[in-house]
């Protein structure tokens, strides 16, 4: 978990734990994907044990599921031991996170003690940074993979990260091809 006096980012904007858990929701520095986000981690710093949350549908028709924070934190905790993750590790939730995917990014940062940076999805999730990275730990969808492949700064910076997940979409073979060329880790 968190420290309490801990913070992350959200599009560049500092946000710390506590005031998140102190301020109210109707704050007017957030946009709509900010205040979802901001309130699943309230919602999970306050120790919410349940959440439903769409999939994106990319294996198959889109539908809610009913998921409880035990489950939420051992896949956390698993994919941590795995990717040998750890408490320090820079984080960074580029995809959305109003679905299974980008919320799950959002619990292994808090769950495995990250520092967090969120920025809202788009095809560059390096391009509203003056200065980006690196991450240790980084969750894409093809579409921002391959932005990050083509671009000679933005692969380097990706070649820092200690894992890479990809997911959301299927990837193509051109981008297939392309990953060979990655140093990072990707999965």
């Amino acid at each position: 978990m968190p420290e309490p006096d801990g913070f992350f980012e959200i599009n560049g904007k500092r946000v710390y734990y506590q005031e998140l858990m102190d301020a109210p929701m109707e704050k007017n520095w957030h946009d709509g994907y900010e205040k979802d986000t901001l309130q699943f981690i309230r919602s999970w710093l306050k120790g919410r044990q349940g959440f439903i949350v769409p999939t994106s549908g990319s294996t198959g028709r889109p539908k809610d599921i009913k998921i409880s924070r035990h489950v939420m934190v051992k896949s956390a905790e698993m994919t941590g031991d795995v990717l040998n993750l750890r408490a320090g590790y820079s984080a960074l939730a580029c995809i959305n996170t109003g679905y299974i995917g980008g919320k799950m990014m959002l619990v292994r940062a808090l769950t495995l003690g990250m520092h967090l940076t969120i920025v809202s999805p788009s095809s560059n999730p390096f391009e509203s940074f003056e200065t980006a990275g690196p991450f240790d730990f980084i969750a894409v969808v093809p579409l921002q993979l391959e932005t990050l492949v083509e671009n000679n700064s933005y692969l380097e910076l990706l070649n820092q990260a200690k894992a890479v997940i990809v997911g959301g979409a299927p990837v193509n073979d051109r981008l297939m091809k392309r990953l060979q060329t990655v140093e990072a880790p990707v999965y």
